[in-house]
C-alpha cells in the first residue's frame, strides 16, 4: 500500500518504504478471492479497482523514490512480488533501492536483520532531507 500511495499522492509523500509488499493485486491470492472482496469489494461493485489498486500497472506516475524490503523465506508474499515490481522499476528508469535478507520471512526474525532494516531506513530517510 506504500507504494501505490506515493503513486497516487506524491504531491503528499516525499517517498515510500515496503516491506514485503503487494506490487500486483491480480496476481495474489487469485482474483477476487475473499482476501480481495474485503479490501477492493465485489467485482460487481468495483470490477476495475484491483487493476486500478495495483502499483505495477500504475507505475509511471510515481515521482518519488522508494525503498523495497523482502525476505527471500516469505511464503506470505512470495519474493516474486518486489522482483516483479523491480524490474518495472528498472524498465521505467524510477528512482529505487531494493534490499533483501536470504531466509527471513514476512517479519523480521534475526536481531542483525532487525538493525540493519533500521540503518538502511534511516540512510534512506537522510538522503531525503538533504535533497530538500
Amino acid at each position: 500500500m506504500a507504494v501505490q500511495t506515493v503513486v497516487e499522492a506524491s504531491d503528499v509523500f516525499a517517498a515510500g518504504i515496503a516491506v514485503a509488499g503487494v506490487f500486483d493485486w491480480e496476481n495474489y491470492g487469485g482474483k477476487y478471492s475473499p482476501y480481495h472482496q474485503l479490501r477492493f469489494g465485489s467485482p460487481d461493485d468495483c470490477p476495475n479497482r484491483i487493476r486500478e489498486r495495483s502499483p505495477v500497472n500504475n507505475i509511471d506516475k510515481l515521482k518519488k523514490p522508494i525503498l523495497l524490503f523482502h525476505g527471500t523465506g516469505d511464503f506470505n508474499v512470495p519474493i516474486g512480488s518486489s522482483e516483479t515490481l523491480v524490474n518495472i522499476l528498472l524498465k521505467k528508469k524510477k528512482d529505487f533501492d531494493y534490499v533483501v535478507y536470504p531466509g527471513e520471512p514476512h517479519v523480521w526474525t534475526k536481531p542483525e536483520v532487525w538493525r540493519d532494516f533500521i540503518r538502511r531506513t534511516e540512510l534512506f530517510l537522510d538522503g531525503l532531507r538533504k535533497r530538500q
